[in-house]
């Protein structure tokens, strides 16, 4: 792995701004950047490339953000089932309507 301490976005320190023990990483075998705080692995950066994505990734998914993000997750997982209970109604009654046919 290969530490990251400089980059031309300064993405590095500004992820050190967020917790100043994070330490940035980059995993040439697996092809992602990893944020580790004493050697502990803390996250794995979903993006392929190093950005404010990763600085706005950290931020939303610290342990403080915790309450917040559970409920744009549930908030989240509510409108699939909605989306899915109104596919599945609009379905019932499709075939419902072309048996009556």
């Amino acid at each position: 792995m290969i530490k990251i301490t400089n980059d031309v976005f300064d993405i590095a320190s500004r992820i050190k701004s967020i917790n100043p023990n994070y330490e940035l990483y980059f995993d040439r075998d697996e092809g992602k950047f990893k944020v580790f705080i004493n050697d502990i692995l803390q996250s794995v950066l979903p993006f392929s490339s190093l950005d404010k994505r990763a600085v706005d990734y950290l931020e939303k998914t610290q342990i403080k953000n915790l309450a917040k993000l559970q409920k744009e997750i549930d908030d989240n997982n509510e409108k699939i089932i909605r989306e899915r209970e109104i596919k599945e109604s609009e379905n019932r009654n499709y075939l419902l309507k072309s048996k009556i046919k």
